[in-house]
């Protein structure tokens, strides 16, 4: 079953469906605000016209453009455009500035496209993956009641559920291999940006060493060096999804990948650059015929390595060496994520059912560090950690659900696209709130899995054992 992107007209009754959605949404986004008074009087009607004004962009658009065009410009604008940063944020401020306006913007479109194709949209959710995702942007929306921003918590969650619907249309209506060139130009771009204002504005492009740190570190134009990683890792993943389909010839296919490694590298993040060789490592594994064998032999080399350090006589000297600051603690508390650990375990446990609101944890978060961190405390740094806090027990089932059931297709259906992505977001989240903080790339890309399997039937090539190798091998164009 391959669902199509119908191209609506505007008559009369889209009209009115469009209006009365915005109208509506705009309403909702007024009452939510005014929970906010430091968001200034202007903020509480700002966010009704805007949306009203891009529900009328939304469906111009559509009517112009049609079908997959408008798709693919909405994931190239909706990663590349939102992900710029301009400015400098203080830790806690979470008004709405020109920069989350456009993220709005982007959302709601994303949503005019969902309410224009809804009967989608409703026969997607009959999939139990989408269905956790659909409940998961439910339940963060309900957070705002009891979260210390609402405001922040509603525009957070209306992300998710614009991400969401902008994954199943896109997976509904484009090859595998399409919407993999469209996320591949646009991080492309992002890259190309950022290593240019490297150059051009250094000033601006390189964050100074933090505390006892000697390295400037890349962000680019994507506000902070682990951003700039992330969508680093996601472009190799993307060329590596489409290298079959040839878009690019192959010296271009390693012009993109150096410049993609050059961007990691220089962003200096190491948990990035751990989960994207692991993402690339285990799948190329278990696509070979010895793939139990391997697998032992890496286990072995990695204990082995372990041993070796635990018994080395100056494993002090070892440790500052391979980091930052020539510290060893940076390395023992992985850069102060594990006192961000305890801060977010001790603030789980004081709301464990419900949690303090989804991403509202960020004053939160600030207040609860001392004088002296100098990490970045603006989430958990933990995915998990990030959920229990921000939406408790109850609202963590349907993440740890949606998970468990990549997972599984994962193992009774491999598919090298699908499994080295949730491969790069598992080890990633490790280390990162990311795709469980705020919606963006990550996020996206998440629902988009799960979509992707769920709004298309699975071939009947693909049963236990089997590695489809090309890139339409699990996709019908």
């Amino acid at each position: 079953m391959t669902l199509s992107y119908p191209l609506v007209a505007l008559d009369r009754r889209t009209w009115a469906i469009d209006l009365s959605v915005a109208v509506a949404a705009g309403l909702l986004w007024a009452l939510a605000l005014a929970a906010a008074p430091a968001l200034g009087p202007w903020a509480y009607f700002a966010p009704a016209i805007l949306g009203i004004l891009m529900a009328a962009i939304g469906a111009a658009a559509l009517a112009i453009f049609g079908g997959p065009r408008a798709i693919v410009a909405m994931i190239a604008f909706a990663v590349l455009v939102p992900n710029l940063s301009f400015r400098d944020r203080a830790l806690g401020e979470t008004g709405l500035d020109w920069q989350n306006g456009i993220k709005l913007a982007a959302w709601s479109v994303m949503l005019m496209m969902a309410v224009r194709t809804r009967h989608l949209i409703w026969k997607a959710l009959r999939d139990p993956g989408i269905a956790l995702a659909a409940l998961f942007g439910c339940l963060s929306f309900a957070s705002a009641l009891w979260s210390p921003v609402p405001g922040y918590t509603v525009a957070c969650a209306v992300g998710n559920l614009a991400w969401l619907s902008l994954a199943v249309i896109a997976a509904a209506s484009l090859p595998t291999a399409a919407f993999c060139r469209a996320l591949l130009w646009a991080l492309l771009v992002e890259i190309v940006l950022a290593l240019a204002a490297s150059v051009f504005a250094p000033d601006f492009a390189w964050m100074p060493p933090s505390y006892m740190e000697t390295d400037f570190r890349l962000r680019g134009l994507s506000g902070h060096p682990n951003l700039l990683a992330q969508h680093a890792a996601l472009l190799m993943l993307a060329l590596l999804s489409v290298q079959d389909s040839k878009p690019l010839g192959r010296v271009s296919m390693v012009s993109v990948l150096l410049l993609a490694s050059l961007a990691l590298i220089l962003s200096g993040s190491r948990v990035t650059i751990l989960a994207i060789g692991l993402a690339w490592l285990l799948t190329e594994i278990r696509s070979h015929r010895a793939a139990p064998h391997l697998l032992v032999g890496l286990a072995g080399v990695v204990i082995v390595g372990v041993q070796i350090l635990i018994a080395a006589p100056d494993l002090g000297s070892i440790l500052g060496a391979l980091s930052r600051t020539g510290s060893a603690s940076e390395i023992t508390t992985l850069t102060g994520r594990t006192d961000l650990w305890q801060i977010a375990w001790e603030h789980f446990l004081e709301r464990p059912l419900f949690g303090w609101g989804f991403n509202g944890t960020e004053q939160l978060m600030a207040d609860s560090v001392g004088r002296s961190f100098e990490g970045n405390a603006v989430n958990a740094h933990n995915a998990v950690l990030q959920s229990l806090m921000s939406l408790g027990l109850v609202g963590s089932i349907p993440v740890l659900g949606l998970f468990l059931m990549l997972i599984y297709r994962c193992i009774r259906f491999p598919d090298r696209i699908r499994d080295r992505l949730l491969i790069y977001l598992v080890v990633l989240g490790f280390g990162e709130a990311e795709p469980l903080s705020v919606p963006m790339v990550l996020s996206f890309l998440l629902f988009w899995c799960l979509a992707r399997d769920g709004v298309k039937e699975r071939p009947a090539a693909a049963i236990p054992g089997s590695i489809p190798t090309g890139i339409g091998a699990m996709v019908s164009p």
